[in-house]
């Protein structure tokens, strides 16, 4: 049994199901918790608030500019990277939700944003995305050999790419809850994320692409995650091509 598999285990095992009756819900099923990594005093934030005109193109434009790109030209800037984060997470603030579907609106996906460029201000490096506070927070620096350690020799290395999204989860945050449904409702959640970021990014130009095969426990490592209490579940290379 995996470990993810032996943490899922110890909490499914009496078989509760939700109340559908919200009042009777506990107090922790309500809050909607965040990283922050206070120990850094870099910071990347929005210089200015989004033109409504940025994103002009229709849906159905967006959809049919969405694709896997096979390849990255230049590296995205801290601007451009916020741009699309932000809008792909953006609160509304009457509901206090997100663009995209989270059960129970416990939202346990956190992003991170590896960086192997120095060709723009978000230097080599692994950043921390809040998406409560709107910022980058730098952790540490990295090297483009640290990085493919993860990859082994995977084709994006030949693509040219030069940044990843990577999204992890924190079990945690809806297990208590949603049980033996919290893996499949995350499963949907990072799905519908990934989607959200790959439409905005493809009515912006950018260039993306999902990878499929990385080394866990590596990756997990330098991410400074156990791979248990939060564990890497998706990887999207981002840029210009």
């Amino acid at each position: 049994m995996s470990d993810l598999s032996s943490y899922f285990f110890r909490f499914l095992k009496d078989g509760s199901q939700v109340p559908k009756d919200s009042s009777l819900w506990p107090e922790a099923w309500k809050i909607i918790e965040f990283k922050k990594y206070e120990r850094n005093l870099r910071h990347h934030t929005l210089q200015k608030d989004i033109d409504d005109d940025y994103f002009s193109v229709s849906l159905r434009q967006a959809l049919l500019q969405r694709k896997s790109s096979f390849a990255f030209e230049k590296p995205l800037t801290s601007h451009e990277l916020l741009l699309v984060l932000s809008e792909a997470t953006k609160e509304r603030s009457d509901l206090n939700r997100r663009p995209y579907p989270s059960a129970g609106a416990l939202y346990p996906l956190e992003i991170y944003y590896i960086s192997f460029s120095n060709e723009t201000d978000l230097e080599c490096g692994l950043y921390h995305y809040s998406q409560v506070e709107k910022k980058l927070s730098y952790i540490k620096k990295t090297s483009g050999l640290e990085v493919k350690k993860f990859f082994g020799d995977y084709q994006e290395w030949r693509l040219g790419v030069k940044g990843f999204i990577v999204i992890t989860y924190l079990p945690r945050r809806n297990i208590t809850k949603y049980r033996d449904f919290a893996l499949r409702a995350t499963s949907m959640e990072v799905g519908a994320l990934l989607q959200t970021i790959s439409l905005i990014a493809g009515a912006t130009l950018l260039a993306t692409r999902m990878i499929g095969s990385w080394e866990n426990t590596l990756l997990d490592e330098y991410l400074e995650i156990d791979g248990i209490n939060e564990l890497s579940l998706a990887i999207l290379a981002i840029g210009k091509e």
